[in-house]
């Protein structure tokens, strides 16, 4: 396995991240609310790496809550 962190759930911000395997595709798993990131052939190496360049949530920015 990699030794990158896993990075946080970008939809929950669960910090219960597993790497999976389907058959022969690696993928990060949130065990909290089953979001999936991307599939791919190549090696769990691969798969943190692109679950760790995923687009960084917007609500992470704003200091406030965005209604006030």
């Amino acid at each position: 396995m990699s030794d990158e962190p896993l990075e946080f759930c970008p939809f929950c911000g669960s910090k219960f991240i597993s790497p999976s395997l389907n058959g022969n595709r690696h993928f990060v798993c949130c065990e909290k609310c089953d979001a999936r990131g991307p599939e791919t052939r190549l090696s769990m190496e691969e798969s943190v790496r692109l679950w760790n360049e995923r687009a960084k949530p917007r609500w992470k920015k704003y200091a406030r809550p965005m209604w006030r």
